[in-house]
């Protein structure tokens, strides 16, 4: 009877929390995300989205938060990381609207949902938003640009090693230190076969590219007048080449450095460039 009592059990005590369940560590960068809002900072929220694999963090400053400005922006980010297998939001509605439903589906990206009102099941991208609203209040109040402040931390944080992983977010994200203002050691890993890959190629370019054209080019002396190529849009009554004269200062292989009459340096091409033959230095008879 007394259990049963209706108002009794309105006013209980919340029962004890299951154990922690850990999220199992995905295969590789970019498979499993957290994703969340934070703010607003004035009229602008930040869209948060961290890698469970990396803990390399993405931060977005939005000034709208419906689901396609959502779209549209994970959409840069996957074009430069691809598709994640899966990503986790909270139940906020414009992360459960129809639109972005079908946006995950049509690239085969499974989308988990975080507990009602159990922050914890989000607790990777919550714990970074601690970081992230303690650096903007920070910035905010010693008068700084908060959106400046915003790029300096996620450098650093992305470039300092994990607490859990002990590597850094970009190292495990792109297999490389990214560099800071600190200075360190760089541990340089040449790839030989990319290294010899890229000389065959561009020795296949460079002897398609040359078979018809000479060995060698022009070389112009120091202090030789020139014309220098048209570019603006010509018509069959333009000349090709423009009626101004300079001089040759240097040249360093195929490009040239002129100077015009008023002393302005131009760089071309030596193709872009002709010798012009000044008639007062022409030592030739007259008919």
């Amino acid at each position: 009877m007394i259990k049963s009592c209706h108002a009794c059990q309105l006013v209980s005590p919340s029962p004890q929390e299951p154990p922690v369940i850990m999220t199992k560590l995905p295969t590789g960068p970019f498979k499993y995300l957290e994703m969340d809002f934070t703010g607003p900072y004035g009229q602008e929220s930040l869209l948060v989205v961290i890698d469970y694999y990396t803990r390399y963090p993405l931060v977005a400053i939005m000034k709208s938060t419906t689901s396609r400005s959502i779209i549209n922006q994970l959409s840069k980010w996957f074009s430069m990381f691809g598709y994640p297998n899966s990503i986790r939001t909270d139940n906020a509605p414009n992360l459960c609207s129809d639109e972005f439903k079908s946006f995950l589906y049509e690239h085969g990206i499974k989308h988990c949902r975080s507990t009602p009102y159990f922050p914890r099941s989000n607790r990777l991208v919550e714990n970074f938003n601690k970081s992230l609203k303690k650096c903007i209040h920070t910035a905010i109040s010693e008068n700084r640009n908060w959106r400046d402040a915003l790029n300096t931390f996620l450098l650093h944080f992305r470039a300092t090693p994990h607490c859990t992983t002990n590597f850094s977010p970009a190292f495990l994200m792109f297999n490389r230190e990214i560099k800071t203002k600190i200075p360190q050691l760089e541990k340089v890993h040449v790839n030989k076969k990319l290294i010899t890959q890229d000389r065959l190629q561009k020795d296949r370019i460079q002897n398609w590219a040359n078979k018809d054209k000479s060995k060698g080019y022009k070389k112009i002396k120091v202090g030789e007048k020139v014309l220098i190529r048209r570019h603006e849009e010509n018509n069959k009554m333009s000349p090709l080449w423009g009626k101004a004269i300079y001089k040759f200062v240097k040249q360093t292989g195929t490009a040239v450095n002129l100077i015009s009459e008023s002393g302005v340096i131009y760089q071309r091409n030596v193709s872009q460039v002709k010798s012009y033959i000044d008639k007062n230095n022409f030592q030739g008879g007259t008919n």
